[in-house]
């Protein structure tokens, strides 16, 4: 998930699956400007800071991956 309205009651809950506009997943999904998410796909992506989980220092991918 890369986006939702942010203005709904789950979104200001912190609870943005839940976005009672329709959150903007990272895989095939069209964002609120019509923009097509490629996800994992991508060469780049942008997001706001709210949906990015930091992997630590020192963690590798395959012991991080099953935390998301």
């Amino acid at each position: 998930m890369v986006d939702s309205c942010r203005e709904c009651d789950p979104c200001r809950k912190g609870e943005e699956q839940y976005c009672l506009k329709g959150n903007t997943d990272t895989y095939a999904a069209f964002d609120r400007y019509g923009q097509y998410t490629q996800g994992g796909y991508s060469t780049h992506i942008v997001v706001t800071e709210d949906f990015v989980v930091r992997i630590p220092d020192g963690m590798e991918l395959d012991v991080a991956a099953p935390l998301l």
